[in-house]
Parts: structure tokens; sequence; C-alpha cells
């Protein structure tokens, strides 16, 4: 798309008026037609073709303007046919057998969260089969976000066989439209897409929407940015704009401004998308 609508005064914005004032149009942008939420996309000069700025959207079916084509970039976040997702059973102790563990820093401080002080144990996060479980569901719920409609259970065991969740999936899901009645502090599951992406003070914020009063979720450290760029290969975080997420995580900031915190990059997935390009289409 190469003009959305301002939700503020719904006036329009284009690609250029987008990057002359990132501060007013980041997370307040949506298609014209269908209302649903819009994020940048920066023009590139490589490859065999210029690639202009333009706008994305997960369009509603039927939306008549949408210009471009969105497909998942990497693995197919989909479940295996058959998969049973009735219990979900998630340990975070077991590492895949060929995984090369690196040492933490000695003086590398304690996270905190509501578990206590924790010192991470292993630097890889995809050392963890968490992220594969995780996005299972996440799967579920892009599909239908009434998932799941039954008594689907998750346990997740951590360090020492501590169980950090464990009950209803139902029960312990919320998505970023749903966290005005959450105990702040609480261990819960939180889902939803991430429509922009800033640094203020040093720190990382993934933002539902307008950075001022939709949810963030925190990224806490340069060490968890580091993880998580590393864990997700990512050039940078900004490429997580238009990402579906779903993430282990408390509740904080205020009913105004919710912020989803989480302490290591294996407490989170995503299903990223990128633009299909030009000759995937003519195939």
């Amino acid at each position: 798309m190469q003009s959305v609508t301002y939700r503020a005064d719904l006036s329009p914005c284009t690609p250029l008026k987008y990057q002359q004032d990132i501060e007013k149009y980041a997370g307040n942008i949506e298609c014209s037609e269908c209302e649903a939420r819009a994020w940048f996309v920066r023009g590139s000069l490589g490859g065999v073709r210029e690639k202009a700025a333009c706008f994305a959207a997960h369009h509603e079916d039927g939306c008549q303007i949408k210009t471009v084509i969105l497909v998942i970039d990497g693995e197919d976040a989909g479940p295996s046919d058959g998969a049973d997702t009735a219990q979900i059973v998630v340990d975070l102790n077991k590492r895949s057998s060929q995984t090369i563990m690196a040492p933490e820093p000695s003086n590398k401080p304690p996270v905190y969260s509501p578990w206590g002080s924790l010192q991470k144990k292993y630097a890889n996060a995809s050392d963890y089969p968490i992220n594969k479980s995780l996005r299972q569901i996440l799967s579920h719920l892009i599909r239908n976000p009434n998932y799941p409609e039954d008594d689907a259970t998750i346990k997740v065991v951590t360090d020492g066989g501590r169980v950090a969740l464990e009950g209803s999936i139902r029960s312990l899901l919320s998505s970023q439209h749903q966290l005005s009645n959450i105990e702040l502090g609480s261990v819960r599951l939180f889902w939803g897409l991430i429509t922009n992406v800033n640094r203020r003070n040093g720190l990382v914020w993934l933002n539902c929407g307008d950075y001022l009063t939709e949810p963030s979720l925190l990224v806490s450290d340069e060490n968890l940015e580091e993880e998580m760029l590393s864990a997700f290969k990512l050039h940078d975080m900004n490429e997580l704009a238009g990402a579906r997420f779903i993430v282990i995580g408390w509740l904080s900031g205020s009913e105004k401004k919710p912020i989803i915190n989480f302490g290591f990059a294996k407490y989170i997935a995503f299903v990223k998308y990128r633009i299909k390009d030009e000759e995937e289409q003519e195939k």
C-alpha cells in the first residue's frame, strides 16, 4: 500500500509523510478500507530490483486495496497433521543433543522476575523446545483467535523442575486487547501483533500500536536484545514489525499503558512475515 489512514484524524498518510514524522504515525495507521492495523516497510536497493517503501497489513478477507502479499518468513508455523495439542508440556531444561553450550559471564547480573532472581544457565535460546511449542499455540490462534475451544492445558517446567506455568490455556491466555483486568505481576501467556519498534533510554519496545497508550513488550536490557537477535536470526529488532507473538511473561505499567515483561528469549515465539517477491508471485 502507498497510502494508509492516520487513526487520530482519519487523514491519509504516505510513506514519505510517515518517514518525515515517525513519532506521530508509528502504531497509529491502518488500512483505509478494512481498518486492519498497518506498519511501515522500508525500501531497499539490494537485489535485482529496487523495492520502494510501502505499508503492509494483515488485511481482512475481501479487502480490495491489498497491494502486497505477505508470506511467513522462515519455517511454517502450522502444526503437523494430527498433532495432539490437548496437553502441551514444555521442559526448559531439555536441550537438543547437538547443542554447543556457552557459559554466561560470571559477572552477569541475574534477571529479576515473578519467579524470583534467575541466573541464566545456557546462552543459546534455541537449546530449548519452548519456541516450537509456543509457535504451535500461536499458529492455532492466528487461524482461530478463540482457540482453544476445549480444555487444552499447558505445563511449563523450568530450572530445577520448577513449574513456571500450569493450567488451562484458555484461562492463562490473554490477547493484547484483553489486559484491563489482569493482575500486575501474574505470570501468563500473552499474544498479539507488533506494529512498530522503538528505542527509548537504551531499552527496546516492541509496540502493539501507539507507544504511549497501547501495550508494548519490553526488551529490558542489551543482553536480552542480543539473545533475541541471535535466537530469531534478526539483523535488527525492526524486522519484528508485522510479526505475531506469543510470550510467557508478566504485566506491569498501568491500565493506560500496559507493559508485557519477559526474562529470556526462550519464553517468546514469533511468526514473522515478509512481502512476497514479484518473482515468487509469477511462479
